[in-house]
């Protein structure tokens, strides 16, 4: 065992867990097929260029995030816990999310940096730092929280305790929320807090707590309310969910040829290869409505599969999460959640707008969209996983727990 730089190898009595690994792969492997056939039309149709532009992009994405993978995977998590680390986390993954803004626009929103020959979103890595902030504020406060320590507020040190409520609690998310309104990614907003709701339930925040909190997302949900009656591409957005037929020549179109792409599928799809809609028809077809894609050419048994597949990682990833809080390892069971939650909604979300069950919001799907930051901050949370579960394995082996 290498107990160097913080790195911890592998070894055969805790190997890593081999269904959650190799769901990963498979998943890779089967976005990689799938990225090629929803984008193989895009360059030819509508931009005149090579059939496999986005497919060496794609393998290039692939050939990066499998290399992010082996690196988090290679690291402790206690790494991430460290302090002096998440300061300098906060730094940075602030300053990239603050780049964009003069990096030009994408669809109207400022959400990407160039690099590389590639553009990253910052805020996808935001969203993993924001999970390993919380999971790391919610252990070392764990006590306080269960013994209702934060709710005990004398007149004395009434300001003094509420600062640091805020500024432990507060603070991030807030920061957080201002940098995705600025960059009109509302969605991501939803989902994060989505998950941090998840992992305040599991902590055991104080009714009175979760009281402030919710109201304080009420209050932000009305504001959101307002700053949609001010934003056109959002108020066009909800009209064109509430009632796509009425707008199917403008606002509506996307949602109408997702939902066709879906119908043509039925059951057993149009074959591999075979989707009428990524002709030009649905926009966005290789990204933001990648699974209408997939259910038009594999059909409603493709998506069950897929889906099937992606809940047994979910099923996994709250298995690994319950095991570490069991064993009082609350630290990496709280991260285990948070990231298992924040993969799920980005799920629901994605199958949500293409079915028109949700407004759309330019959420990507894990492994199947096309998006280099997208596949890299996936495989950054199946290594998170899998390195939180061997961890265990390894401390069960060498007889530090039971």
């Amino acid at each position: 065992m290498n107990k160097g730089l913080g790195f911890l190898q592998t070894n055969k009595k805790a190997p890593y867990d081999r269904i959650l690994l190799g769901l990963f792969i498979g998943f890779v492997l089967f976005g990689m097929i799938m990225v090629f056939s929803s984008s193989a039309n895009e360059y030819i149709n509508v931009k005149s260029g090579d059939l496999f532009t986005f497919f060496y992009k794609n393998l290039k994405h692939i050939g990066i995030a499998l290399t992010v993978f082996l690196i988090v995977l290679n690291i402790k998590t206690s790494f991430y816990s460290n302090q002096t680390v998440q300061y300098l986390g906060y730094v940075i993954i602030v300053i990239m999310m603050i780049l964009p803004f003069f990096s030009g626009s994408v669809n109207g929103a400022s959400r990407w940096i160039k690099f590389g020959g590639m553009s990253l979103q910052p805020i996808e890595f935001m969203k993993i730092f924001m999970v390993i902030c919380y999971a790391k504020i919610f252990s070392e406060n764990r006590d306080d929280i269960r013994q209702k320590r934060l709710l005990k507020l004398k007149r004395n040190n009434f300001f003094k305790r509420f600062l640091n409520f805020f500024g432990i609690f507060l603070f991030p998310i807030i920061l957080f929320i201002i940098l995705s309104y600025y960059q009109k990614d509302l969605g991501t907003i939803i989902i994060l807090l989505f998950t941090l709701g998840g992992l305040s339930i599991i902590v055991g925040l104080h009714i009175k707590i979760l009281t402030l909190l919710g109201s304080l997302c009420g209050v932000g949900i009305i504001g959101i309310v307002f700053i949609i009656q001010g934003a056109s591409y959002r108020n066009q957005r909800i009209v064109a969910w509430l009632d796509p037929e009425k707008y199917q020549q403008t606002y509506g179109y996307q949602i109408l040829q997702s939902l066709q792409a879906i119908g043509n599928g039925s059951f057993w799809g149009q074959g591999l290869g075979n989707s009428v809609q990524k002709m030009g028809y649905l926009p966005e077809a290789h990204t933001d409505y990648a699974m209408a894609i997939v259910g038009e050419e594999l059909g409603f048994i493709g998506v069950f599969f897929i889906v099937l597949g992606l809940l047994l990682i979910i099923y996994k990833g709250y298995s690994i999460a319950k095991e570490n809080l069991i064993h009082y390892r609350s630290f990496t069971g709280y991260l285990a959640f948070g990231l298992t939650t924040l993969f799920t909604g980005q799920i629901i979300i994605h199958l949500g707008v293409v079915t028109n069950l949700f407004p759309s919001k330019g959420l990507t799907f894990p492994f199947i969209s096309y998006g280099g930051s997208s596949l890299i901050a996936v495989s950054i949370i199946m290594a998170l996983l899998l390195r939180i579960d061997f961890e265990l394995r390894v401390a069960k082996k060498q007889g530090g727990i039971r």
